[in-house]
Parts: structure tokens; sequence; C-alpha cells
């Protein structure tokens, strides 16, 4: 299946496929989980499965077939500061270097890397990301080997700079996270965000965004201008949510559907018991939606509910972290140098 996703029944499909990459997104976000605290103890790690509105346009956009998709399932590490994220991808590296696809053991296979740190993109987007392909011992799970699981690796400072490019593609229809492919969005809103980050990668002692200054004064000076141009501190502390909390024993969830409605601008939050559960609702409540611009589903699992606000700010219009980072990396002389140095002691 690569095209022409329209029917029910291509639906149906979709979801199985993407279901069935439930428990080995489980067991790599366990393994994940267990080395982002060994180098981070305050360390957020989330797991989600794509969603399908984002799955039926990668499939119409590309060539490629529903079981080559790398992100059907995705987890993520969102630790303090660089230095957390350079100690936890050391680990990740001596693993592989010790497990060269060697299948008798049975460990997960790294399929694929991309550094966005070391290298980031044009656009400004920064994380480390690693493809991994699940592989067990047990037997009645073997059927699930070969899925393939993606796991990122950030910032907070670089998690906020993501979701708030999302939270303006909502509200502003900028397509902000695709602009390098389509060319199209804004450009004033294109460069801050490319400036934005160049500004953060120099607050936390990272290298450079292409295409920006390298002079923090060139590259502040016209970073405080396209703030004024855009109104992006206005715009985006404008927003805000009702959140609705549906589940009688949220602390014990195994999972959670989010559903956003930016035209009214509420997060509806359902906690489940048990995954399949919330599976069931994510697939109704993505079948009801339909192709609503204004409404994004998601099935997400955290290990506290108080971290769901933190992993998916966007889900809530959260913009207060970068904001707050985005006034610091704007400032003038002194100021820069001192948020600078508070975020390099952090962790």
């Amino acid at each position: 299946m690569s095209r022409g996703i329209a029917t029910d029944e291509d639906l149906s499909v979709i979801d199985n496929w993407r279901s069935s990459h439930a428990l080995p997104l489980q067991t790599i976000k366990m393994m994940l989980k267990g080395r982002a605290l060994s180098v981070d103890d305050t360390a957020v790690v989330a797991q989600r499965l794509k969603r399908l509105p984002s799955i039926r346009a990668k499939l119409n956009r590309e060539t490629m077939r529903l079981q080559q998709m790398q992100d059907l399932g995705g987890c993520r590490a969102i630790l303090t500061n660089l230095s957390a994220v350079t100690r936890l991808a050391t680990k990740f590296t001596e693993s592989f270097e010790k497990n060269p696809k060697r299948a008798d053991l049975r460990r997960h296979n790294l399929i694929d890397t991309k550094d966005y740190i070391k290298d980031p993109k044009a656009d400004g987007y920064r994380s480390i990301h690693y493809v991994l392909e699940y592989q067990t011992n047990t037997e009645h799970l073997k059927c699930f080997e070969g899925h393939l699981i993606e796991v990122q690796i950030r910032t907070r400072l670089q998690h906020s700079w993501a979701t708030a490019v999302e939270i303006v593609d909502t509200f502003t229809g900028q397509s902000l996270k695709s602009a390098l492919r389509t060319n199209v969005g804004d450009p004033h809103w294109r460069r801050l965000f490319a400036l934005t980050s160049a500004a953060f990668a120099g607050l936390e002692g990272g290298p450079p965004v292409p295409g920006v200054p390298t002079s923090i004064n060139e590259l502040q000076s016209e970073l405080r201008k396209l703030v004024a141009k855009t109104k992006v501190d206005s715009v985006l502390s404008s927003l805000n949510t009702a959140v609705y909390e549906i589940g009688k024993n949220p602390a014990r969830a195994a999972a959670y559907v989010l559903r956003l409605n930016a035209r009214e601008r509420n997060v509806t939050v359902w906690s489940f018991s048990r995954e399949d559960l919330a599976q069931l609702r994510l697939f109704e409540e993505e079948k009801t939606s339909g192709s609503d611009p204004a409404i994004q589903v998601v099935q997400v699992s955290v290990e506290k509910m108080q971290a769901l606000r933190t992993a998916y700010p966007n889900y809530y219009l959260d913009t207060s972290m970068f904001i707050q980072s985005l006034r610091r990396a704007a400032a003038r002389g002194d100021a820069y140098k001192k948020a600078a140095a508070s975020i390099s002691r952090r962790g």
C-alpha cells in the first residue's frame, strides 16, 4: 500500500499494522528509559504511535510501502542539557559497537542514525534520531521481529523549539514543519525559527545552524527584528486550552489518548489501564475527526500523567518555555552570557 488511502478498509489495514508496533515500542522505550535516567535523573521519556493523518499524508506524498515506514512507533528522551544528551548518545554508540548486527544476541539492530544536533537542519531542527529493528529471544514474540522503532534524543530547549513549530503550524497554517520540502509558509516565520534555533544552540554550546549569522550580535539583531515583525511573543502567549480529563485512575494508566481541538482550544485526555483499549479509542477518534485540520489525536505513554504536558506541550498549546527561552536568547550582552552559563550548569 503506498497511494490513494481513502477507504475504511485501507484505514483499518494501516491501524492494524500501526498497532502491531505497540509491544516493540514499549520494549525499546524501557531500554531508552533506563539509559536516559542513568545520565539524567530528571529525564522525561515518552512514547507514541504515529497519527493516522500523518501516516496517510506520508504514504500519499512519498514512494514507499507501509512496511518501510520507520517511525510508526516512536519514543523520545527529553534531557536537561546538551551534556546529558551527549552522555546518552555515547551509551547508544557503545552498545551498537558491541553489537554489530549480531542476530544471535537478539539485541535490537541499528538501522539508521541521524545526528541533527551535530549537523542541524537548515530550518533549525536539532535532535538525534536512531531507527532500531526489534529483536527478541522470546519465541511467541518473534512475530514482531523486524518492526522498526524510532528513538529521539533532545534537550528541553530543543524540545521547546520543535513543539513551538508545531503549535504555530496548527494556528497559522504555516506548514513550517515541512517548509524545506514544500517551500511553503511565511518566510518571516521560517527565518524566525531558524534564527531562534541558532540562538538556542549558542546558549547550549552546540554547533551552529547553517545559513544564519555566525556573529551573535548580528544573529540577535536580526532575531529581534523578526520577533517584533511576527509578534511571536503575543501570538503564542495568547494561546491557552481548557483541559478535560477522562479516566478514573490516571495515575496507573498504561496509555493516554489526547485530542486537541484547535478551533475550540481544548484538549481532552483519556486514560486507559490497557494499551489495546487506548488503541481502539485512538482509531475511533481518528475516524470521527476525519481530515479536519483543527482536530489532532494521538496515543501516548508516559510514566506519570504530570509528564504529559512536558512531553507533549503542543497538545496543551503550551509555549511558556519557548517564549521564556526566546527572550533569553535575544537578550543583550551580559544577560545572554548569564543565560548560557545557567544552562551549562544544569544537570
